[in-house]
């Protein structure tokens, strides 16, 4: 997956899951349903929740009852963290070589 799609994906998957409740282990959403949510392949959703998981935004569990849930309410995950988690945009806030007064 291109580094450009990734931050969709993420911002999305966790948008999902808010609205889902996804707050436990219990309420987990599968990555086939948020694959469906966007529309995307599961695979993509398991790499970008996997890179979530590693920010400690959200937590996984495999298996045929796994799937993703956060770890924290969706209002104290700022896109600044999702950007992060998913190393979208490394140049984000660093000016290109030889610009002056960006």
């Amino acid at each position: 997956m291109a580094d450009s799609q990734k931050f969709p994906v993420a911002a999305h998957a966790l948008a999902y899951l808010a609205h889902c409740g996804a707050m436990s282990p219990e309420a987990a959403v599968s990555s086939v349903e948020l694959a469906a949510s966007i529309p995307t392949n599961p695979v993509v959703i398991r790499r970008v929740t996997g890179m979530l998981a590693q920010a400690g935004l959200v937590a996984t569990r495999a298996g045929a009852h796994g799937g993703a849930w956060l770890l924290k309410p969706a209002d104290q995950i700022g896109l600044d963290q999702v950007l992060r988690a998913v190393a979208g945009c490394a140049h984000l806030g660093v000016p290109p070589a030889g610009a002056r007064g960006c």
